[in-house]
């Protein structure tokens, strides 16, 4: 199975130094990501950056937010068109509402969104991260698609 989770990036860092992305972030979500992403792809929606492999791009330690920077806004959008989303079975996305509103609509028509709005759990998360098969989480329970 081929899994990929979008995730956004984090305003707690934890290096000083230019580091892999998968490293540079450090909130719940990243730790879970970092412990559990073996056997899927991982990308970050970076308020410097844009839309990187969090597993392949090195970054700076930075402080931005999306809202502060229209600019990224707009190349996160433009980033998007190279995700290849045709090799992916199963793409979490999670992210809050303006992050979510610069990713392409076909990314999101395929994706299993988390937001503010429909809140994962670490423990959730961490499931549809290891999990085979293709899950998704509707009305508070797991099922498999």
């Amino acid at each position: 199975m081929n899994k990929c989770i979008i995730c956004l990036c984090s305003n707690q860092k934890r290096s000083k130094e230019p580091c892999l992305a998968i490293d540079m972030y450090d909130n719940g979500v990243w730790r879970v990501i970092r412990k559990n992403s073996n056997n899927v792809d991982v990308y970050a929606l970076s308020a410097k950056y844009g839309l990187i492999n969090a597993k392949e791009t090195i970054i700076e330690n930075y402080d931005l937010k999306l809202e502060n920077n229209k600019e990224i806004y707009q190349t996160i959008k433009n980033d998007s068109k190279w995700l290849d989303i045709s090799k992916y079975n199963n793409i979490l996305i999670s992210a809050a509402q303006d992050y979510l509103d610069c990713i392409p609509k076909n990314i999101k028509d395929k994706s299993f969104i988390t937001s503010k709005r429909f809140y994962f759990t670490l423990t959730q998360i961490k499931k549809w991260i290891v999990e085979d098969k293709k899950v998704s989480y509707k009305n508070h329970k797991w099922i498999n698609i």
